[in-house]
């Protein structure tokens, strides 16, 4: 894999980042109710699921991917409980008590574990590493460099994106416009927490 390869990868992986998604609205919820870490660890949850999909599509991982698919509802489920508690975080958040109520180890632990299952369950990132990558990176053997390369420029493509989001949720600035913030991404959250509840009861019918 050259140099070229590995900058074409970084821009169409970061324009993928910047599309308005699930993972989008939840690092700036994560950022607005519970402050810049909250949002950095809900980025690092993010980078290391799209890590794990670019292992399985590099390396022909097809038992794991298969289980990973059998088992997509019992992720489901995690992501909307994971989604419902947060909402219910941020609907009774305020301006003063919002970064004080989400401090913690298991806090963070919480937003990693967000970011994590739901990029799982993400079908774009589920469409691009297990169908787009392995046909953009061909036959071609995989060395212990290239698979360094891919690794760091997926990493470094989706973190400085998610990044950014975080910075831009983070110069939210008054309480008024602060309390909006957090009542309106509850309501999205609750919104994504029951398009997954659809999308798994109606996958059990296919």
């Amino acid at each position: 894999m050259t140099i070229l390869d590995c900058i074409a990868l970084f821009f169409l992986l970061s324009a993928m980042a910047a599309l308005p998604s699930i993972s989008v609205m939840l690092v700036v919820s994560r950022t607005l109710s519970g402050g810049v870490s909250q949002g950095v660890m809900v980025c690092l949850g993010i980078v290391a699921a799209d890590l794990l999909y670019l292992l399985l599509a590099m390396f022909g991982l097809t038992m794991v991917a298969m289980w990973l698919e059998q088992h997509r509802w019992l992720l489901q489920i995690m992501a909307i409980i994971i989604l419902v508690l947060f909402s219910y975080q941020l609907w009774h958040s305020s301006y003063r008590h919002a970064a004080m109520a989400t401090s913690g180890k298991k806090t963070s632990l919480a937003s990693f574990m967000a970011g994590f299952t739901l990029t799982l369950v993400d079908y774009k990132a589920i469409f691009f590493y297990l169908g787009i990558l392995p046909v953009y990176l061909g036959s071609s053997d995989i060395t212990l460099s290239s698979l360094l390369m891919l690794l760091s420029t997926t990493a470094i493509a989706v973190a400085w994106v998610k990044l950014a989001y975080v910075l831009l949720a983070n110069h939210v600035q008054g309480a008024v416009v602060l309390q909006k913030s957090y009542r309106f991404m509850s309501v999205i959250l609750c919104l994504i927490a029951l398009w997954l509840t659809v999308d798994m009861v109606l996958s059990q019918f296919n």
